[in-house]
């Protein structure tokens, strides 16, 4: 039984050593086991009415834009992350996940590379395990761990090699970059960065004025006050903060004590209040019976 394998030029200082020995036995394993073996190995997977043999990989029958892995009886499938392209018209290959260039010229223009004979399947990649057409470009796959979006690979025709390098990240101009999606390779300028018109984040930083405030994704100039929002909770109307010269303040509303012994607490309302309390020409007076045919609206 034969083996096609590629030389990838990529460091890998995650499974240098004695790990990566075992990986290739693993892998050696793999090619050389049959289905009636397949099914005594107590690693072996099941998976769409088929056993799969312990660090394989494979694209499953139910979407093209996956890809399973069996790790000791347990079958993970992370979805294909596809490359940037920079070209500027794609084609959608049968049987395949992600759009390539399409580089298709006139039939008089178009000239057999050299290459074609000697490769005409192209490269193959062992973290996927799969056969890449002459050209294309992918995120490699490393199992357990899935697609890494900091790499890009490519499939060097003339070769047939492939050769892997760092994704180089944009240089950002602002002071807090986050990383939108723990999967994402690059970092970002928050959107909360961007400050509203007529607000310039330089003249919020100017220490011969009044200072403003930021709280959450919002600007606040000197003196503002405002009730704080919460996720999943909304606005705390019983919490009041402002903005004291660049720093931000909040304090909950002070509650009176209150000398009646029926207590209540309405709707919408900070504070508990007395039972069966109104208010007449500024004065409180108690009127229970009436008080309970109405409802009390702060």
């Amino acid at each position: 039984q034969g083996e096609i394998r590629g030389r990838v030029h990529v460091p890998n200082r995650c499974m240098s050593g004695a790990g990566a020995e075992v990986e290739e036995v693993e892998f050696d394993d793999v090619l050389l086991k049959d289905p009636e073996e397949l099914k005594k190995d107590p690693h072996t997977c099941f998976f769409e009415n088929q056993h799969q043999a312990h660090g394989s990989r494979w694209t499953p029958n139910y979407d093209k834009c996956f890809t399973c892995g069996c790790q000791k009886r347990t079958v993970i499938c992370d979805p294909v992350i596809c490359p940037v392209l920079t070209c500027s018209r794609t084609v959608q290959p049968e049987n395949k996940c992600c759009p390539v260039c399409d580089e298709r010229r006139e039939a008089k223009d178009m000239k057999v590379p050299e290459w074609v004979e000697e490769h005409p399947e192209g490269c193959y990649f062992e973290g996927d395990q799969k056969m890449h057409a002459p050209g294309t470009t992918w995120h490699p796959f490393v199992p357990p761990f899935g697609y890494i979006k900091c790499a890009v690979c490519t499939c060097k025709g003339s070769t047939g090699e492939v050769h892997c390098e760092k994704v180089t990240c944009p240089v950002l101009t602002c002071s807090h970059p986050v990383r939108r999606s723990p999967s994402d390779c690059c970092k970002e300028c928050p959107e909360e960065e961007r400050t509203p018109a007529g607000l310039q984040h330089s003249d919020m930083m100017q220490a011969d004025g009044p200072r403003h405030c930021k709280f959450g994704k919002n600007y606040y100039q000197n003196s503002d006050s405002w009730h704080p929002w919460v996720p999943l909770v909304g606005e705390m109307k019983c919490i009041n903060c402002w903005c004291d010269h660049g720093v931000t303040k909040c304090q909950r509303k002070q509650c009176p004590v209150l000398a009646c012994s029926d207590i209540t607490r309405t709707e919408n309302s900070c504070c508990p209040e007395c039972a069966g309390t109104k208010e007449e020409d500024g004065q409180m007076t108690n009127t229970p019976d009436k008080q309970r045919q109405r409802s009390w609206r702060p």
